[in-house]
C-alpha cells in the first residue's frame, strides 16, 4: 500500500513536469494565433481572443474568454494589467512555473499600443522566447518523469523496508 501511494506521488509529480511543456505549447500556440489574427483578420483585440480561445484549451481558452469579456466592459483600462490580473486568476493550476507566468504576461504588454506591424513583431519576439523555454523543458522532461518516478518508487521501498 505503501509503495504504490509514493509510486502514485512520483507519478504525479511526473504528470506536473508534463502539464507545463503542454502549458508552454499553450501559450506558444496564443502567439501565433494572435499573430495571424493580426496580420490577415485586422479585427479588435477582443475579437482576437474570442478566436484563439475557440482554437486553444483549458484553462488557455478560458483566460482569453476572460480577458475578452474583460476588454469589452472595462474599456480604456490598460491592457497589459488586465491581462496581468486574468492570467492570475486563470493559469494558477496550468502548470506554469512563476517565470513561465511572468514570461506569458509579458504577451500582455506587446498589444494594444503600437501598430499591427509592431505588435506582431513583439509577439514574434515573445514567441521566440516561449520556444527557447519549450525547448529547455523537451530536453528536461524525460529525465525528470524517470526520476520522479524511480525516486517515488524507492521512497515506498525504504518506508516499507523501515516499517518492517
Amino acid at each position: 500500500m505503501i509503495l504504490l501511494a509514493a509510486a502514485g506521488i512520483g507519478n504525479e509529480s511526473a504528470g506536473g513536469v508534463r502539464r507545463r511543456l503542454e502549458a508552454l505549447y499553450q501559450c506558444r500556440s496564443l502567439t501565433l494565433l494572435l499573430q495571424g489574427q493580426l496580420k490577415y483578420a485586422f479585427s479588435g483585440l477582443s475579437e482576437m481572443l474570442v478566436e484563439a480561445g475557440g482554437r486553444l484549451e483549458f484553462p488557455f481558452s478560458d483566460f482569453c474568454r476572460r480577458l475578452a469579456e474583460k476588454l469589452e466592459s472595462m474599456p480604456g483600462q490598460e491592457i497589459g494589467r488586465l491581462w496581468r490580473d486574468t492570467a492570475e486568476e486563470t493559469l494558477t493550476g496550468s502548470g506554469l512555473t512563476g517565470k513561465d507566468r511572468e514570461r506569458f504576461c509579458e504577451l500582455g504588454n506587446a498589444l494594444g499600443y503600437l501598430d499591427g506591424e509592431s505588435q506582431c513583431r513583439r509577439l514574434e519576439s515573445c514567441g521566440e522566447r516561449i520556444d527557447r523555454e519549450i525547448a529547455r523543458a523537451e530536453a528536461e522532461t524525460a529525465a525528470k518523469c524517470r526520476l520522479y518516478r524511480s525516486l517515488g518508487v524507492l521512497g515506498g521501498m525504504f518506508v516499507t523496508i523501515l516499517f518492517l
